[in-house]
């Protein structure tokens, strides 16, 4: 059971090493959030927004049409991340380049084999360039620079719908402990330091 699990984590981290997405990491050691509290938009939004608009006229995918069982909160719709404000305004869901939802999808049902108990939960996918440049102006020059790509060099993989931030959650809809939590007003950067 402990190599299953040991396999599904590696799975999971391919699939994010494979983006090349470093992520926001941070953690909050004032305001625990639950995944399945309402925070807006995010959560119940049922109309797409402007941006959802676009981004499926281009071709991506929305993460909540793959499978019913995989959880999207999009955390960016909310002051509760790493930047600490609302930085999506017009875009209500997650979505991925076909390819990478495929895999995203591959990793949930290898997950659910293991570990029924167990589900996705996405924090955020396709990000727009406007927003990249938006979280870049708010950490460049500071020790947060390294968890977000620079827009004038090419950006990130989330710019492209190719990266996607996720954790594990369990029948209660807790995240399981894990040493990168993105929520949080008041967060402490967890640095990574090796895998």
């Amino acid at each position: 059971m402990k190599s299953r699990i040991l396999f599904l984590v590696s799975v999971l981290f391919l699939l994010l090493l494979s983006c090349k997405q470093q992520s926001q990491q941070a953690a909050s050691t004032e305001t625990p959030l639950d995944p399945y509290v309402s925070l807006g938009c995010c959560i119940h939004h049922q109309e797409p927004l402007a941006k959802d608009l676009e981004l499926e006229m281009a071709g991506l995918v929305d993460v909540a049409t793959l499978d019913e069982g995989i959880m999207v909160q999009m955390v960016y719709c909310t002051p509760y991340n790493f930047m600490g404000k609302v930085l999506y305004e017009d875009i209500s869901k997650a979505y991925l380049q076909p390819d990478v939802a495929q895999k995203l999808l591959a990793a949930y049902r290898s997950l659910k084999k293991i570990r029924p108990d167990l589900t996705l939960i996405v924090y955020d996918a396709a990000r727009p360039v406007s927003v990249q440049w938006d979280m870049w102006n708010m950490v460049k020059g500071t020790d947060w620079d390294y968890y977000v790509k620079n827009p004038g060099k090419g950006g990130g993989m989330h710019n492209f719908g190719a990266a996607v931030d996720l954790t594990l959650i369990d029948g209660t809809g807790q995240p399981l402990a894990n040493p990168t939590i993105i929520l949080g007003a008041k967060p402490i950067l967890i640095k990574k330091t090796s895998w």
